[in-house]
């Protein structure tokens, strides 16, 4: 009895690592979101303009200018958009058999792979890792 416990407390120990990961991502995906929606709404879609340019230039520089430039609310958006797209299309499903007890849909099929795509699966901790620099981040999650 005492090894069925301990066996099911490590399960959870491990089914909370791969949701603290997913909710920090979609955490951090979703603040990103709303910073680029307020812009954007602030902003009417005029991204760029010679006003912007010019505050810029003289308080950034030519290097940062130019990279809030090349970094629309729009295209920040759809990027934001795709990439919780992409955490829905690799979403976990339980699997007692996986290592940490869940396997990635999408990366699994459903199939028996020699060796199960466990969730979070690669291309999620590779989504996560774009965000590595952010408060929260741990490096157990790294791909």
């Amino acid at each position: 009895m005492v090894e069925v416990v301990a066996a099911v407390n490590e399960w959870w120990k491990k089914a909370a690592g791969m949701t603290d990961l997913i909710a920090w991502l979609r955490a951090q995906i979703g603040e990103q979101l709303t910073k680029a929606r307020a812009a954007e709404e602030v902003l009417d879609g005029n991204w760029y303009s010679p006003d912007l340019s010019e505050w810029a230039l003289r308080h950034l520089g030519r290097a940062e200018g130019d990279h809030i430039a090349a970094n629309p609310p729009c295209d920040v958006i759809a990027r934001c958009e795709v990439e919780l797209l992409l955490l829905d299309e690799h979403a976990a499903a339980a699997d007692p058999y996986s290592p940490t007890g869940f396997v990635c849909k999408t990366c699994n099929d459903g199939g028996l792979p020699v060796e199960p795509a466990c969730s979070p699966c690669r291309t999620v901790r590779l989504l996560a890792y774009g965000y590595r620099h952010r408060p929260g981040w741990r490096e157990e999650w790294r791909p």
